[in-house]
């Protein structure tokens, strides 16, 4: 793996690992429920080789209405995961996940299958000193922040599955990585479940068989929640597919 980054210690890393993985998992277990499914059939569309499930609201918006699961479910992806468990929408007793770490190094010296990492990344940027890893082995993920809570995640899977994506109505695009297609998507769910294209950017692409996902947050300095870009996002766009585009 071909790497240039600084590395910073500390915990931050896990407000983008844990928010992404959750909210990701969320989205994914509600999202294959039957009675969802038959509503949003005809919203998926193909994108760049990838299924895109385009929803005017969000999949978490079904557990805010049911109060009695726990906002401490955390952090495994059933579909890069396959075999465990999600929690039930109406299950009383809270469950707990946990992702295991290790340090960037150690993930670098014995990766659990061969990837490649960004040699450039935008300046401020700097590399947290720990990566999450799947109990399946299946992905990894790392994170770049700076100083004003800015952050761009790495998540690798093994392979891309065939799985939905959940996105918000006309926020995809098809791009091109290096001549290849790439998914882009603008924006994230907000508080009340409804798209806001200015709450992230992320790219969806494929490399020797892997699947790499490439994500742009920022973050509110009380909670660490997604609040709205200020910065420009012709720029975001560009650097991102700068540093996709870096990953050889």
């Amino acid at each position: 793996m071909k790497m240039k980054h600084t590395v910073m210690k500390g915990s931050a890393w896990k407000f983008a690992l844990s928010t992404f993985i959750l909210l990701t998992a969320l989205a994914f277990a509600f999202a294959f429920s039957e009675p969802l499914r038959a509503k949003t059939l005809e919203f998926i569309r193909e994108i760049a080789g990838f299924s895109v499930e385009e929803r005017s609201e969000s999949p978490m918006k079904a557990l805010d209405q049911n109060k009695t699961t726990s906002t401490q479910v955390a952090a495994i992806n059933p579909v890069t995961d396959p075999g465990s468990t999600m929690p039930s929408p109406t299950q009383v007793e809270p469950t707990v996940y946990t992702i295991p770490t290790v340090s960037v190094t150690d993930l670098i010296k014995n990766p659990p299958f061969q990837f490649d990492l960004p040699t450039w990344v935008p300046d401020g940027y700097i590399l947290n000193e720990s990566a999450g890893i799947a109990i399946s082995k299946n992905w990894v993920s790392l994170v770049w922040s700076d100083t004003n809570i800015r952050e761009i995640e790495l998540l690798i899977e093994r392979e891309y599955t065939g799985y939905n994506i959940p996105a918000g109505e006309n926020s995809s695009e098809e791009i091109k990585i290096n001549g290849a297609p790439a998914l882009l998507i603008q924006g994230f769910w907000d508080a009340q479940h409804q798209w806001d294209p200015k709450r992230g950017v992320s790219l969806d692409w494929e490399k020797d068989g892997h699947h790499y996902h490439l994500n742009y947050s920022e973050r509110g300095t009380a909670h660490h929640e997604i609040v709205p870009i200020k910065e420009d996002m012709d720029k975001i766009i560009e650097e991102l597919v700068k540093m996709a585009e870096s990953i050889q």
